[in-house]
């Protein structure tokens, strides 16, 4: 299992099985929840909203089961890292919305080159 900025990775190590991988892009992960039984090891249980043509239907669960490493670490850094993602994604969102509307000069080939009205100090038009 690997975990960038931007996604949850898994690979299947069983190179028999029809299942390979599963990318889920850290956005799309709509909810966690870490589970303690009373007898057993910890894991954690995530929601996902599906990707189109992603092979995931609505509602979709996954349960990540550890066997050699603590859980409570991992789902640390998973939900540090994925609110970030979430950060950054709707910081690109704003970002876009509030663009400053452009308006090309108009040109005149016959004119020759623009003129400006306003020139700094020491240039002549």
């Amino acid at each position: 299992m690997a975990l960038t900025d931007q996604r949850l990775i898994w690979t299947n190590p069983d190179a028999t099985s029809s299942f390979k991988s599963l990318t889920i892009p850290l956005p799309s992960i709509v909810s966690s929840k870490f589970e303690q039984p009373i007898f057993g090891a910890n894991y954690l249980v995530i929601g996902v909203k599906p990707t189109p043509e992603g092979g995931l239907t609505d509602g979709s669960t996954l349960e990540i089961r550890f066997v050699d490493t603590g859980m409570f670490r991992f789902v640390s850094i998973l939900d540090k890292t994925r609110e970030r993602a979430i950060f950054m994604k709707r910081q690109l969102v704003e970002d876009e919305e509030h663009l400053p509307e452009y308006t090309s000069p108009s040109t005149s080939s016959a004119s020759g080159p623009a003129s400006y009205a306003d020139l700094p100090p020491g240039y002549d038009a």
